[in-house]
């Protein structure tokens, strides 16, 4: 733009010294075209600092709604995998521990299999040591739902204050199968 300036400029001082030279018969210099107008750039719609905290809020606001339903799925997930964990291990220690799947020893085998695991060191079969007969034990339990169950926890974890003031130590070295059949065994004593 500064450029067309100066040639309108210089086109209209040598009209003017030709004319003071007494060239006036020469055609009049033919002005410069007129600048185009400056195109103005488009601006962009002015955005309020409100307006921008508004835009962050509901994006921030979609985020967080989006992490509670991923988070709230995930949690649904590990409920139902503990649920159904759970519940195997539940069958799992009904049947164990209730005996339902598990052989029952003879008598001798169950005898050896309490004499093996130190229980005829604190019980014997018709009287009192430091716990009760198993004999006690089977009337007791006689006709109790889930009787097989009962006793056999009672064998792995102990126990107190059913037959007196002398606790039941827990018994780690029984498993779960072992305790069952000692407890249908001792069930079992007439």
């Amino acid at each position: 733009m500064k450029m067309q300036k100066s040639s309108f400029l210089l086109a209209t001082l040598l009209a003017v010294a030709l004319t003071a030279c007494g060239k006036s018969d020469e055609p009049a210099p033919v002005a410069a075209p007129a600048p185009p107008p400056a195109v103005q750039p488009a601006t962009p719609p002015q955005v309020t600092v409100a307006e921008r905290v508004e835009q962050a809020a509901e994006a921030t606001a979609e985020a967080a709604e989006e992490a509670a339903d991923a988070a709230t799925a995930a949690v649904a997930q590990a409920a139902d995998a503990v649920e159904e964990a759970a519940s195997a291990a539940v069958e799992s220690a009904t049947q164990t521990q209730g005996g339902t799947d598990v052989a029952p020893l003879s008598a001798v085998e169950a005898e050896n299999l309490a004499k093996a695991k130190n229980c005829m060191a604190c019980h014997a079969l018709d009287r009192k040591l430091v716990g009760p007969s198993y004999k006690e034990v089977a009337e007791k339990r006689a006709g109790e739902d889930g009787a097989v169950a009962i006793l056999a926890e009672k064998i792995q974890k102990g126990g107190s204050g059913v037959y007196g003031p002398v606790p039941m130590p827990p018994n780690p070295q029984v498993n779960a199968q072992e305790a069952a059949q000692l407890a249908q065994w001792i069930l079992s004593i007439q």
